[in-house]
């Protein structure tokens, strides 16, 4: 579980999960790992996302991406590594658990030049990326370039970057991308 823990907001599968066990001198294989994982969703202890695919098979084979149902889990059970680091991961499960209470299913998306969206909500076509900071001009223009990859591929006309610092509209050939704080998105979804 704290392999799981520390892959908040990231993609796993079960092989790789087996594989750290492993390299750590565990005894652990494929299945009894699966059994594990699957076990922790069924008591809500962490949540598991799919890729958007139209096909339930790409869905099912391609890696998931892990939430708690707690950020205090996290805090509890990971040693503080960068706080900064921590700190994205932690808002992007946060507002996952804020998603997760209005919609009934979430995915990732993947865009066809390999940027991911963090979160994709077929029932509105919501395109959502969470980023701590937006001052980070780099990590900034991977997270729009996701957003931009999405909105050109599924045809949305709206998406929205989730930060801590501020509100900002950003028009695009393609449509607007919304710069949300997260207190606003909290408060006005």
């Amino acid at each position: 579980l704290k392999i799981l823990f520390q892959s908040v907001g990231t993609r796993f599968s079960v092989n790789k999960v087996a594989e750290k066990l492993r390299s750590a001198g565990y005894s652990s294989d494929k299945e009894l790992c699966s059994k594990i994982i699957y076990a922790a969703e069924d008591c809500f202890l962490l949540f598991m996302v799919k890729i958007w695919a139209k096909s339930v098979h790409k869905q099912n084979v391609n890696p998931k991406k892990i939430y708690l149902i707690d950020n205090g889990l996290y805090k509890a059970i990971i040693p503080t590594r960068d706080k900064q680091e921590d700190f994205g991961h932690l808002l992007e499960n946060y507002i996952f658990l804020h998603l997760r209470r209005v919609y009934n299913e979430i995915f990732y998306y993947v865009t066809k030049d390999g940027y991911e969206v963090d979160f994709y909500i077929p029932e509105s076509k919501t395109a959502i990326q969470v980023m701590a900071y937006a001052h980070q001009e780099d990590t900034l223009e991977r997270e729009l370039r996701g957003l931009k990859g999405i909105m050109q591929e599924l045809r949305i006309k709206e998406s929205m970057l989730i930060t801590l610092e501020h509100d900002e509209v950003i028009k695009t050939e393609l449509g607007v991308i919304q710069i949300v704080s997260a207190a606003n998105f909290i408060l006005n979804k």
